[in-house]
């Protein structure tokens, strides 16, 4: 994927750990946070982790090259 590793350093540099999809049979994913090696569910994480994992959810395992993404008011 040509933006997972801006993902991967943003969520170093910003959220101190990861954020990824877990698939589970017969279930859509579910998304957790994984941190100094604890995981947990993101809806138990910081609202900073909530707000930016679909953000990097798309940039890990969505967008391809020559992709647009616009961001409308991102404050």
């Amino acid at each position: 994927m040509p933006f997972f590793k801006l993902a991967e350093e943003m969520e170093t540099s910003l959220l101190n750990g990861r954020v990824d999809a877990r698939a589970s049979k017969g279930s859509p994913p579910r998304l957790v946070y994984t941190f100094d090696e604890s995981t947990i569910p993101l809806d138990n994480a910081s609202s900073a982790v909530s707000d930016l994992a679909p953000l990097l959810i798309y940039l890990k395992y969505v967008v391809q090259k020559n992709s647009l993404l616009v961001i409308e008011e991102p404050e």
